[in-house]
């Protein structure tokens, strides 16, 4: 599948957990906010994790990250994918897509709790680790 494709996909699953949804707030949006913090904190190939309430409901999380020194995109690309599988994602529904940027590795994502419950949208972005000089 293209990277547009997965694109296309992404958005159209966003689409439709959305519809008739309510973005997630307060007591919840902290929960997943502090979970956010937390999983990535504890990764072994991410530094410096962020994590900050937008109020945008089609990205509810900005998450901010620094790859690890010697660690490449593929494993940061890998570690996303397995704290949001793992840890992160409510049970019920989820999609996500991981893009390659300039700058590091951007993964979208979003998770709806229940067929007619909240959702939560958020992006993380990790930056490459600075090249020693």
């Amino acid at each position: 599948m293209s990277s547009q494709d997965s694109e296309t996909a992404f958005m159209a699953a966003c689409a439709a957990l959305m519809a008739g949804a309510t973005p997630s707030a307060g007591d919840d949006l902290l929960g997943m906010s502090m979970d956010f913090d937390v999983y990535l904190f504890e990764s072994e190939v991410l530094s410096d994790v962020l994590v900050a309430s937008t109020g945008d409901p089609e990205n509810l999380l900005d998450v901010t990250a620094i790859a690890r020194p010697g660690v490449s995109d593929d494993q940061v690309e890998a570690e996303l994918v397995r704290a949001w599988m793992d840890d992160l994602r409510y049970g019920f529904a989820e999609a996500h897509v991981v893009t390659r940027e300039p700058v590091g590795v951007r993964m979208r994502a979003i998770t709806k709790i229940a067929p007619h419950g909240f959702y939560v949208t958020a992006t993380v972005t990790v930056s490459r680790s600075p090249s020693p000089r």
